[in-house]
């Protein structure tokens, strides 16, 4: 599983879950803060966490792609 399929589906988790107690709130006029919050910061971490494992690798791509490029000018 690659990490865009992987974000894509922690997303697509996210709003249905928020679809799914949103519906509950309404048949069963319970609250379901608490359990929505915790499963949206799991979900909205894990998220965060691939966005920044995906910059710094560009920016550490980028970085090698830059010094060797400088290397090979300087030849």
């Amino acid at each position: 599983m690659t990490l865009s399929e992987y974000v894509c589906i922690s997303i697509a988790l996210v709003i249905v879950y928020t679809v799914v107690v949103t519906v509950l709130k309404v048949v069963t006029g319970q609250d379901f803060s608490a359990e929505y919050g915790i499963f949206s910061g799991v979900f909205g971490g894990e998220v965060l966490t691939c966005g920044l494992i995906k910059i710094f690798k560009l920016r550490r791509e980028d970085a090698e792609y830059y010094y060797e490029d400088r290397e090979s000018d300087n030849d």
